[in-house]
């Protein structure tokens, strides 16, 4: 499992390059950067971000670390069938999980409004 831990390491590192890109702060109309220079700084003048945006953060600083919340314990269950119903039990388990992430997505919503 040592390899999907730094598979998630480089992932997270290269989304973390990426948000403090010029481009990216351009597109998203916020700086990271100076947002922690500020907090450094003492001075808040920048705007605070979403609670949406620090949950993110504090998952990338977890995937840095190496300490990513993967399912470690044991490998799909789709994995010991084949054909159609290891198709099927697939599709089954990416539903759940859409599912879920709909909730999280719905879950934000509410807390923003």
């Amino acid at each position: 499992m040592a390899a999907l831990i730094w598979v998630v390491f480089r992932g997270t590192i290269w989304a973390l390059r990426n948000m403090f890109s010029i481009r990216s702060e351009e597109l998203a109309g916020f700086s990271l950067l100076a947002y922690l220079d500020s907090l450094i700084q003492g001075n808040h003048t920048a705007p605070a971000p979403s609670s949406g945006f620090i949950a993110e953060m504090l998952h990338l600083m977890k995937g840095i670390r190496g300490l990513a919340d993967l399912n470690t314990e044991k490998a799909p269950e789709f994995r010991n069938h084949g054909g159609r119903i290891a198709v099927t039990m697939r599709s089954s388990d990416f539903s759940s999980m859409a599912r879920k992430a709909q909730e999280c997505i719905n879950m934000d919503d509410e807390l923003i409004r």
